[in-house]
């Protein structure tokens, strides 16, 4: 799907220098942090945002999130996001994700399952009939992006290799770690040499639990194949497992 669907929303952005790193292109969690920018654009177009459903004492959490990159775009590059709700099944909701660049190229893409917590108990709570009623105005499944794969945690040890603990600049306004400083920090888990010579090609994330501020996260990565590998992030107070998931990736071409 090109053309923003009937509860979508789609904007351009134009790359800053500070959303460049290595090789003078956008940096994954600036990719996809443009993305969660065009989903709260969204909801709050809709009225979904989580202000309008702080009187009900819920808010949006994501679940799962699949992504997959083509390239990433240079400094000064216009990129188009375009991001629409996918589909129910109840008590997850779907949102996919587009980036397109300035000749029309998909260039990246993601999609995701969320559900809504109550802000007062931590639990997740159920989809209230006026958003499931928004299903009908939709896209059909056929436009839609396939969901994000239910996975199981590793069932082999995972190796520590970075520790990060949770700064108070790490919480969104839901008082808990920033979706985007997962994906950083399941990705420091390689050293540098692995990130300047490789290329990200997919990667699936499982939030399981929250992040709170001043807690310690240790990253940890096995290896499943050739370009193939297990991640975990893992919280040293009690060992329990934050987020898991598994990312793939390819050599790069002119590193």
């Amino acid at each position: 799907m090109e053309h923003c669907p009937q509860l979508g929303w789609e904007g351009w952005f134009e790359i800053r220098t500070s959303e460049i790193g290595y090789g003078k292109a956008l940096t994954l969690p600036a990719l996809v942090q443009l993305m969660d920018e065009g989903a709260m654009q969204n909801v709050l177009e809709l009225g979904l945002s989580v202000w309008d459903l702080e009187p009900l004492a819920v808010s949006w959490v994501c679940l799962r999130k699949h992504l997959e990159v083509q390239r990433l775009p240079l400094l000064g590059e216009k990129l188009r996001i375009l991001t629409y709700p996918a589909g129910f099944e109840p008590p997850y909701t779907f949102r996919d994700y587009r980036a397109f660049d300035e000749q029309g190229t998909c260039i990246a893409w993601a999609s995701s399952a969320w559900t809504l917590l109550n802000t007062r108990t931590r639990r997740l709570a159920p989809l209230p009939d006026f958003i499931r009623a928004l299903e009908k105005d939709m896209p059909p499944p056929q436009h839609r992006l396939p969901r994000p794969p239910k996975r199981k945690p590793p069932t082999f040890p995972l190796t520590p290799t970075r520790s990060f603990r949770i700064g108070w600049f790490d919480l969104d306004f839901n008082s808990h770690l920033n979706n985007v400083h997962y994906l950083r920090m399941v990705l420091e888990a390689f050293d540098a040499d692995f990130l300047r010579t490789h290329r990200l090609e997919s990667l699936d994330l499982t939030y399981k639990l929250e992040g709170e501020w001043g807690e310690v996260i240790s990253s940890e990565v096995g290896v499943l194949g050739k370009g193939h590998f297990a991640h975990g992030l893992r919280r040293r107070s009690d060992e329990k497992v934050l987020a898991f998931g598994e990312s793939r990736w390819i050599p790069q071409e002119n590193p």
